[in-house]
């Protein structure tokens, strides 16, 4: 008798979890839910910027902006913000996870929400929605360097060959 209810509690929840893995959870607008439950394992493929970690990185260089006012305050800090990459490739759900000054949080915000859209992930050949974490240095040593660095190389390009 304990043998055969052994069994049937083994058939059930094996056919409760082969339910599960299948099943499609509704998204909500402003969640970043998938659209298939993954049980185990992560995604065949994460979401990525177009063009891959090397035009992120150019991308934020270019794009992302030092505010004068922290500039003027001295203020450095590393903000880390967290994003869901949706089927769709559309960046959503923008929150700051780490981040001391309202006016560095607020211009990693301002580039993210002005982002193009990404790569989404892709789990059992289907696009799905999923959180990605970026952090971003702001100090004042690297920004001097930049600043230095361009110049260098405006004043380069400026000299007539001899």
């Amino acid at each position: 008798m304990n043998k055969k209810i052994y069994l049937l509690l083994v058939l059930f929840f094996t056919i409760k979890s082969t339910f599960l893995i299948g099943q499609t959870d509704s998204v909500k607008k402003g969640e970043c839910t998938t659209d298939t439950l993954i049980v185990f394992g992560g995604p065949e493929k994460m979401p990525t910027f177009v063009g891959g970690e090397k035009a992120l990185f150019k991308y934020i260089n270019k794009n992302l902006k030092y505010p004068e006012e922290a500039v003027n305050s001295k203020l450095e800090d590393k903000v880390i913000a967290r994003f869901c990459v949706r089927a769709s490739g559309e960046i959503t759900d923008i929150r700051i996870l780490r981040g001391q000054y309202e006016e560095l949080n607020n211009e990693v915000l301002r580039l993210l929400n002005s982002m193009p859209n990404w790569e989404p992930a892709i789990s059992g050949g289907k696009k799905m929605c999923m959180e990605y974490t970026l952090p971003f240095n702001f100090s004042l040593k690297s920004r001097k360097e930049i600043k230095n660095n361009k110049m260098s190389r405006e004043k380069k390009q400026n000299t007539p060959n001899r």
